[in-house]
């Protein structure tokens, strides 16, 4: 997502993928298309006042979601790895499948997460992806960012 796309000063969240430590955050192998390619596990800190949390990943650039999880209770503060919507509801990604869509070698992708303190307007599972992430943004004030790079 561009950053001038993003609300001035939120809150920020701590958010990371166990494992993906050190200054330039590597995703493991069983995350990626050469892996498992089951969705990483996911953790971050609480924020007061929240009304759910919501999830987007997507390549390091592109507005394109590969992974969309959004209605994640406010009472959660991590996701499973391999989670196929038991917490939350995942949404179609730019693939148009109900799935984290694995990222595979040689990019960098972004993890966001959004605090969310109102409901977004209502969504169908027919709105495109992108517009699904876009809708995202008007009813948050927190929100963690993680890149990650896959290696070749």
């Amino acid at each position: 997502m561009a950053q001038s796309q993003r609300k001035p000063n939120p809150e920020m969240l701590p958010l990371r993928i166990p494992g993906t430590g050190g200054a330039e955050p590597v995703l493991p192998r069983r995350y990626t298309c050469r892996g498992a390619g089951i969705s990483p596990p996911l953790r971050w800190g609480p924020m007061p006042g929240a009304h759910s949390y919501a999830v987007v990943m997507t390549a390091s650039g592109s507005e394109r979601p590969r992974w969309l999880v959004t209605s994640i209770p406010p009472s959660r503060h991590s996701l499973p790895a391999g989670d196929r919507g038991a917490v939350g509801n995942l949404r179609p990604n730019a693939s148009g499948r109900r799935a984290y869509d694995a990222p595979c070698r040689g990019h960098t992708y972004e993890f966001v997460l959004y605090a969310m303190v109102r409901h977004p307007p209502k969504l169908s599972l027919a709105t495109p992806p992108v517009q699904a992430a876009r809708t995202l943004q008007c009813c948050y004030r927190g929100i963690g960012i993680l890149e990650v790079r896959v290696r070749r």
